[in-house]
């Protein structure tokens, strides 16, 4: 119970710190995640897409490190008019502290925590993103044999943009915080859908798939 108020309070202080929000960049690729991981050698591979401030379509692969531990790369095309769309790329790595099972009593609630990054370059305006996160979810089993998951997400990251031209040449870092809401579908143990709202300045709906190919 207090874990499960921990994460509860991390989520109310994420909307509490989005006043720095509206400046920040984002992410192009969301969470498309819920908190438990895959499992040692599993393979999951994935397709999102994003209609926000900056449009996305994203690919990942998630691999299970570990029977706790899992990390996930990440390669998509973002939009971000009146640029053209650009290529980005993302890695992040997370652990699972806590683990319950749909309808077991244990603990309260899956809870892992992980570190990411990404890179994006529009024609002379670069974003590098560092930062890690905190991913809460519960599975709920469902009659008919599926399983729903709402999570939600918590981050805090520093955002460096730089800028190169021939007229001036400019860098800065800031400090950001994010908050993403979903829910997660297990249509069966290889097939599941994800649809969410993220809020950490490419505010918008996220919606994907995951399909496990080892």
């Amino acid at each position: 119970m207090k874990t499960a108020v921990v994460f509860a309070a991390a989520v109310l202080m994420a909307g509490a710190a989005y006043g720095d929000g509206p400046d920040a960049w984002g992410s192009a690729f969301g969470t498309l995640s819920k908190a438990q991981v895959i499992g040692a050698g599993a393979g999951d591979i994935g397709l999102g897409v994003c209609a926000a401030d900056m449009n996305s379509f994203v690919g990942f692969f998630a691999y299970g490190m570990s029977a706790s531990t899992e990390g996930r790369f990440k390669l998509g095309i973002a939009d971000d008019e009146p640029v053209d769309a650009k290529l980005t790329f993302g890695f992040d790595f997370h652990y699972q502290m806590l683990d319950v099972d749909p309808g077991v009593q244990g603990d309260p609630l899956d809870l892992s925590v992980g570190a990411f990054l990404e890179y994006v370059d529009f024609d002379g305006l670069s974003v590098f993103q560092i930062g890690g996160d905190m991913l809460g979810s519960y599975p709920f089993a469902l009659d008919n044999n599926t399983t729903l998951s709402p999570y939600g997400r918590f981050n805090v990251r520093l955002e460096r943009y730089k800028t190169s031209t021939p007229v001036r040449s400019w860098s800065e870092s800031e400090l950001k915080f994010g908050l993403t809401m979903g829910t997660c579908w297990d249509l069966s143990a290889d097939f599941g859908l994800y649809a969410e709202l993220q809020f950490d300045g490419n505010d918008g709906l996220f919606a994907g798939l995951r399909y496990r190919v080892l």
